[in-house]
């Protein structure tokens, strides 16, 4: 259930304007979205119908694999999040894990995705959609954890998938990573 009322949210908060968490709140059927998210939300299931289902799967994989949890889809280029993910892992002791889930351009994702990050650039963040090569050298130096990079629906699941599932329609790359 939306939330309706928002006495309670700080003046800074512009609730005119779709907030990535709160979108994902509201695809995940959650209770802190307002109409902004939801209109958001709305309108990008009508050209991605699949984008609530990326959203539950991508909250599984998370479910599966959290230690840290880096969403780096809303680290735009300019804030180089190469670097944002070097100066985590250097702060970690060796054997920590490092966990990842990005949004992608990857060929097996149905849809249009360049549309939905085109839909993003409306939110307080705006989503970037990278490649599998790019998502993989966030990591470059840290020993991959298998199954390697996959879709979200891939990594270890929970329960086998349906025939015919297309694991693209999860959207996002996962990969667990460990420091040396």
């Amino acid at each position: 259930m939306p939330v309706s009322d928002a006495r309670w949210v700080p003046r800074e908060i512009d609730l005119t304007r779709p907030s990535p968490a709160r979108v994902y709140d509201y695809l995940l059927d959650g209770a802190c979205n307002f109409a902004a998210d939801r209109e958001l939300v709305e309108q990008m299931l009508v050209t991605m119908p699949w984008v609530r289902d990326a959203a539950r799967l991508n909250r599984s994989f998370l479910r599966r694999a959290v230690l840290f949890a880096a969403a780096l889809h809303f680290v735009p280029d300019e804030l180089d999040p190469a670097g944002v993910v070097r100066r985590y892992v250097a702060a970690l002791a060796p054997g920590s894990v490092v966990v990842i889930s990005h949004a992608t351009l990857d060929p097996e994702v149905p849809g249009d995705v360049r549309a939905a990050v085109e839909i993003s650039r409306r939110m307080t963040t705006a989503g970037t959609v990278r490649s599998r090569e790019e998502v993989t050298a966030f990591v470059d130096g840290l020993d991959v954890v298998e199954p390697g990079v996959v879709f979200t629906s891939q990594w270890r699941p929970d329960q086998p998938t349906a025939p015919g599932f297309v694991h693209g329609s999860s959207v996002n790359l996962a990969l667990v990573a460990v420091t040396r």
